[in-house]
């Protein structure tokens, strides 16, 4: 098994001992193969050794946020007899076609879209006013932070709508001024975490 990773073998035996080995985080990941980037040929040299060691992580490591948490799970199949050698298939077994299309699918193509989901800002709690606050609470932590626009949330997973300077112009010049956060918000949109960001914006 030398072939491997050190700290891979580790988790291997560890999910074979039905231990639950520590999460890491992507980047962490990455530096057990000695590579810094999701790279075409780092993702199938990092698939093809999970794949011989029948571990997964969760999420997967090619998709999930750089500096996110991983963990190590057993493949939904039977574990090769032996990591660090490719037999030869017996008569019986499945044809060959079942593990290059496999390594090909899972590491020869890796995907090249951009998504929300690795963006830093997508995996932290965003900056947030809640519906009572003050306007002038608002507009001062968009001018601290340069916002164009807030959240309004309740708690951490409620969100009410957005205010922004559109909102704000709009209610002032339509002679309705506001002094309290949900007199001036608007209706808010939620994208996907696994949206792209080559998508074209329906938002104006």
């Amino acid at each position: 098994m030398a072939e491997f990773p050190k700290k891979l073998i580790e988790v291997a035996e560890q999910l074979e001992n039905n231990r639950t080995p520590e999460m890491t985080t992507v980047r962490g990941f990455l530096d057990w193969f000695g590579a810094e980037r999701r790279g075409f040929y780092v993702v199938q040299n990092i698939r093809s050794a999970l794949d011989k060691l029948s571990i997964t992580t969760d999420p997967d490591f090619e998709s999930a946020y750089i500096d996110g948490l991983i963990s190590f799970v057993r493949a939904n199949r039977e574990p090769s007899a032996a990591a660090s050698q490719t037999p030869e298939p017996r008569p019986t077994e499945t044809p060959v076609t079942v593990n290059p299309p496999a390594a090909l699918v899972k590491g020869g193509i890796a995907d090249p879209t951009q998504r929300i989901g690795k963006l830093a800002s997508a995996n932290k709690a965003p900056l947030a006013v809640k519906p009572d606050a003050t306007l002038k609470e608002a507009v001062t932590q968009m001018l601290s932070h340069d916002f164009s626009q807030l959240p309004v949330m309740q708690n951490e997973r409620e969100v009410k709508g957005v205010i922004s300077w559109a909102s704000i112009g709009s209610r002032s010049a339509l002679g309705r001024p506001c002094s309290i956060v949900r007199e001036c918000m608007d209706p808010h949109y939620e994208i996907e975490y696994d949206t792209s960001l080559s998508r074209p914006s329906t938002v104006l």
